[in-house]
């Protein structure tokens, strides 16, 4: 993408320097605007416009022979003959794909048929990548097939947690990185400033709601055995006031802290029933949000994999004071 702008702004520089050239030009400048005659003042030398427009034409050659050049490769399949743009709105119905064809996407390149080499193609380095990262057991259960790693199946789910861990936003599984604009709007829009790796050190939201019911039972004064049930499982299993009642209160009291800002919390929203990057849950949200298993909902939204810590802010100024 950076070569493509960089590309692109060297031939409009072209351009623009034979323009400034041309101004230099012509000695009758009366008829022209203000502005122009003091450019036509400043490049009016031969050896200035002369310099800029073989400078700017230059530009202009060598950045339009780079565009004809990608546009034959890109029919052409590459320089291996095997390397084609993926059509990537078709393969955003697939949720599972084998490692060959997952080496190939990973690049934007429409896979070949598994027994085609990948060797001189951008698709042979991200092959040995998931090779070794599926030896190093970075995804769980996955298994060789006919003792083989290329057909090893992978879900769409495992492949963006992966994506994520690694720093890569490959576009087969981020489809806003297919556009420069959507790029820029969900960098303004977005609450994401989680970095997925640091999210691991944040406290499980199911662990906190257990501290917070454990805290709600010693205020009552209840016994060790009462302790040992969830309330949750209990409340749903036989809708009893006091467990429902207890339930109620947990989940207020939880709301409470998050909405005063004692603690933050963060959450992976669910899209087309998948989990992308992390990101802050609002104070404000939560007079609105439902607690509920396996996560959270705000009107239509589901955040999943909550994730809660005490706000850093008042362990601070707590540990000041």
């Amino acid at each position: 993408m950076f070569r493509n702008v960089a590309v692109f702004l060297f031939h409009v520089s072209g351009y623009l320097l034979n323009l400034i050239g041309l101004a230099g030009i012509p000695d009758d400048v009366e008829s022209w605007g203000r502005y122009m005659k003091l450019l036509h003042g400043y490049v009016n030398d031969p050896t200035i416009y002369l310099s800029l427009i073989l400078v700017g034409t230059l530009l202009i050659a060598y950045t339009g022979s780079i565009w004809i050049s990608d546009f034959r490769l890109k029919h052409a399949g590459g320089i291996s003959g095997r390397e084609f743009e993926a059509r990537l709105q078709h393969w955003d119905r697939i949720e599972k794909f084998t490692v060959w064809q997952t080496a190939w996407l990973w690049h934007g390149l429409e896979p070949q048929e598994s027994k085609s080499p990948t060797e001189g193609t951008p698709a042979y380095p991200a092959f040995r990548w998931l090779q070794e990262c599926l030896k190093r057991g970075d995804f769980k259960d996955a298994a060789k097939v006919n003792n083989s790693w290329s057909w090893t199946i992978l879900s769409r789910q495992e492949l963006i947690d992966h994506a994520l861990k690694t720093g890569e936003r490959p576009k087969f599984l981020f489809s806003e990185n297919r556009s420069a604009f959507r790029r820029l709007i969900q960098k303004i829009l977005d609450f994401r400033d989680v970095n997925f790796n640091e999210a691991e050190k944040w406290q499980s939201m199911s662990r906190f709601e257990y501290q917070v019911d454990q805290y709600l039972r010693e205020q009552n004064g209840e016994s060790d055995q009462e302790k040992s049930f969830d309330v949750a499982m209990l409340a749903a299993r036989f809708g009893g006031d006091k467990f429902e009642d207890r339930w109620k209160r947990k989940n207020a009291l939880i709301r409470n802290l998050m909405w005063l800002g004692e603690y933050e919390a963060i959450g992976r929203r669910l899209k087309n029933n998948l989990c992308f990057e992390y990101e802050r849950i609002p104070a404000w949200q939560w007079e609105f949000i439902e607690i509920s298993f396996p996560g959270l909902k705000y009107i239509n939204e589901c955040f999943q994999d909550v994730r809660v810590r005490r706000n850093p802010k008042l362990e601070r100024a707590h540990g000041a004071g």
